[in-house]
């Protein structure tokens, strides 16, 4: 059963009864550090916010908006304990810019507006000590960057711009494995310590709201389109061709925003549910059991139509964090599954 984790619906009005409305942003992705809930908000005006559950209610972390200005793609880790922040500075020309909270206030990890120009893809990553971060940059024809933080200055893993693309990054040690589509083929390369190199490819139909995960070092893509009616369906490389994990279509609906996220080797898929009006759905989950795709817990269990979705896990429990868009206000809530 699916259940609602605290109220963070109070926190999240985008819309403040202007016409027209707001430029308005309502990111959510879910993190955990030492056993506690935290998830990225938008605020009223679009910047960034970091939430905790406290075991009874989420509190800011922090200030509730500190980001200058409206804050996208957010990308919450910890280092240790010391929460970072990645995202698209719209106060920096969108460009990527990184924060961490020191115990008293949020500040600049190096210089803010750390790509050559806007971004799109974004994703921050640690490992040990040592946060790494990726983006697609548009000042680079839309090429993949990735840097890491040495000490107090950021530093270019390879060189600005040398992967095709940039959808998502992992770890292995210290050694980050980055996924990208290129002209319609779907590349994983993994950098050497001297240069990136290439170590899985294919073709990767197109689909529609696409999400991106690794388990270990394999990436995993769903994607709406790939069965009938737009249904949902994830697929993983092997080799030199991705290959659809069960079957198409497996939501047996239409699908549209979804996201992936790994309990062991054990693929997890979260998906708003379309309808013939348009209008966001509702969300469902599902998992592969081995054989074949089942639901975990109830179907369309949120109370309105979802936009976004973050999937993530504390030990083996599922928590899901969505923006809910019942009229032009974003409404983030976060669920977990007992």
């Amino acid at each position: 059963m699916w259940r609602e984790v605290g109220d963070l619906t109070s926190y999240a009005a985008c819309w403040d009864g202007k016409t027209p409305a707001p430029l308005c942003y309502g990111d959510v992705t879910l993190a955990f550090s030492d056993g506690t809930a935290y998830v990225t908000i938008n605020t009223p005006s679009s910047k960034a916010a970091l939430m905790k559950f406290n075991g009874s209610a989420w509190e800011s972390v922090g200030a509730f908006g500190f980001s200058e200005g409206p804050a996208f793609l957010q990308s919450p880790a910890f280092v240790g304990t010391t929460p970072y922040v990645a995202f698209r500075d719209d106060a920096h020309q969108f460009k990527a810019t990184a924060m961490r909270y020191n115990g008293s206030a949020w500040e600049y990890v190096g210089a803010p507006g750390l790509s050559v120009g806007a971004v799109g893809a974004l994703s921050l990553v640690v490992s040990g000590t040592t946060p790494y971060l990726g983006f697609s940059d548009q000042g680079q024809q839309g090429r993949g960057t990735v840097m890491k933080l040495n000490g107090t200055a950021w530093e270019n893993v390879g060189a600005a711009g040398a992967l095709p693309g940039f959808l998502e990054m992992t770890l292995s040690g210290t050694t980050p494995y980055v996924l990208f589509r290129d002209l319609g083929t779907g590349t994983v390369m993994r950098f050497t310590g001297t240069v990136w190199e290439n170590v899985g490819s294919g073709p990767l139909g197109s689909g529609r709201d696409e999400s991106y995960a690794f388990s270990g070092t394999t990436p995993y893509s769903a994607a709406a389109g790939g069965g009938t009616n737009s249904d949902l369906t994830v697929r993983r490389i092997s080799g030199s061709a991705w290959e659809i994990v069960g079957m198409a279509g497996l939501s047996g609906t239409g699908a549209g925003y979804n996201a992936l996220a790994f309990s062991g080797a054990t693929p997890y898929v979260a998906f708003e549910e379309t309808n013939f009006f348009g209008d966001p759905g509702l969300a469902s989950v599902m998992r592969f059991n081995g054989g074949a795709w089942e639901l975990v817990g109830q179907r369309s269990f949120t109370s309105y139509g979802v936009i976004r979705l973050s999937l993530a896990f504390l030990g083996t429990t599922p928590y899901l964090a969505v923006d809910e868009e019942p009229d032009v206000r974003h409404y983030p809530r976060v669920f977990k599954y007992e």
